[in-house]
């Protein structure tokens, strides 16, 4: 589902790694990716964090911890942006376009401040 523009960056992102003193160790776990950032880092912050980070169980969420709601499959980063459009649908199933899954999402949102 990726679009041809971000091959090059994709495979550099995955197959980088580095093990530098002075520097954030990156391994293997960081190489998937959507084009333009790795998947790792989108779940939050973990890198000389002290923040928890739990899988989002539906329906029951935590106050003061990042819930990590999963990988989203078939978008690349010009997808989920709404920066590009190239294709005629939106690849996520459920949806007619990036606005409606921004909708949704804020919507969701919204339940949880009641």
């Amino acid at each position: 589902g990726m679009r041809p523009i971000w091959y090059i960056p994709s495979v550099f992102m995955g197959s980088y790694v580095s093990d530098e003193q002075s520097e954030v160790s990156i391994t293997s776990e960081w190489w998937k990716n959507d084009g333009v950032v790795n998947t790792v880092s989108m779940k939050g912050p973990f890198v000389n964090s002290k923040d928890k980070i739990i899988r989002f169980q539906e329906g029951q969420p935590q106050k003061g911890v990042w819930s990590y709601m999963g990988e989203l499959d078939n978008c690349d980063h010009m997808d989920i942006t709404g920066s590009m459009k190239l294709t005629t649908s939106f690849p996520l199933k459920g949806y007619a376009s990036i606005t409606d899954w921004y909708i949704e999402r804020a919507t969701f949102l919204q339940t949880l401040t009641k």
